[in-house]
C-alpha cells in the first residue's frame, strides 16, 4: 500500500518534513496556528437521529429525520523531536478543544471546512519523543456575532431632581436576571418580547458565549 501524498510540507532546521494532514485555525495566516499531523487512521461517522411513536400491534412510526453533524475520528503522531516540543503542540491542541476555535481540517483522504475538537486523548508508551494521539472533529458552522461595547454616559450638572425621576421610571421598567446553562437571547426574547437588538444592545455578550451566573437584562 503506498502511502498517502503529503497535504503540509514543514521546513525546521533546514529539512523539509512532510505530514500527511494538518489543523489550523480558521481564518489565520499564523504558521503557529497550523498544526502538521502524521495521521494513521482517518474515519467519518454520520448519524441522523430518528424520531419514533410506538403504536401497538404496529411497528413504530416517524415523522421526521434530523441529521446530526458529522464525527471525524483521528489517530495521529506527534513527534517534535523532543518530548517537551511535542507536549507543547499537544498543550495547542487541548486549548482549541476547551476554547471552541474553529478549524479546518485536511488529511489524506478526508477534509472538512470547519469544525471543532469535541474529544482528545494522548497515549504515551514506547516514544521517547513521541506521542500518539486520538483526535475527534465535529463538523459546525459558528453564527458570527459582533461584540458592542458599553460607552460611559457623561455626566451633565444641573436639572439632577428631573433627571432622577426620570431615572427611577426607567429602572423600574427594567429586568435583570442570572444567566442559566441554556439561557440565549432568543429564550429572553420569547420570555419578555425584547427584540433580540436590544439585548445584545444592553449586555456585553456575544450571542453563543453568555456567560453562567453574570447578571444580564432582559426587559
Amino acid at each position: 500500500m503506498k502511502a498517502p501524498k503529503p497535504t503540509y510540507k514543514r521546513k525546521k532546521a533546514g529539512k523539509t518534513e512532510k505530514f500527511a494532514g494538518f489543523l489550523k485555525r480558521v481564518g489565520s495566516k499564523k504558521k503557529a496556528d497550523k498544526i502538521g499531523l502524521h495521521s494513521l487512521t482517518e474515519d467519518e461517522t454520520n448519524t441522523q437521529s430518528v424520531t419514533q411513536y410506538p403504536v401497538d400491534g404496529h411497528n413504530a412510526v416517524t415523522d421526521h429525520v434530523r441529521r446530526e453533524s458529522k464525527v471525524i475520528s483521528l489517530t495521529v503522531r506527534l513527534d517534535e523531536g523532543t518530548m517537551a516540543k511535542t507536549v507543547k503542540v499537544y498543550n495547542k491542541l487541548n486549548y482549541w478543544g476547551f476554547k471552541g476555535i474553529e478549524l479546518q481540517y485536511h488529511g489524506a483522504g478526508i477534509a472538512v471546512g470547519h469544525c471543532v475538537i469535541s474529544s482528545l486523548a494522548k497515549h504515551i508508551e514506547k516514544y521517547q519523543t513521541a506521542m500518539d494521539v486520538t483526535i475527534e472533529l465535529t463538523y459546525v458552522y459558528f453564527v458570527t456575532t459582533s461584540v458592542i461595547k458599553h460607552k460611559k454616559a457623561k455626566k451633565k450638572k444641573g436639572k439632577r431632581e428631573a433627571k432622577s425621576s426620570k431615572s427611577k421610571s426607567k429602572k423600574s421598567k427594567k429586568k435583570y436576571v442570572r444567566v442559566k446553562r441554556g439561557d440565549t437571547y432568543w429564550l429572553y426574547h420569547q420570555k419578555t418580547g425584547a427584540s433580540i437588538a436590544s439585548l445584545r444592545k444592553w449586555n456585553k455578550y456575544p450571542d453563543r458565549r453568555i456567560p453562567i451566573g453574570v447578571r444580564v437584562r432582559i426587559k
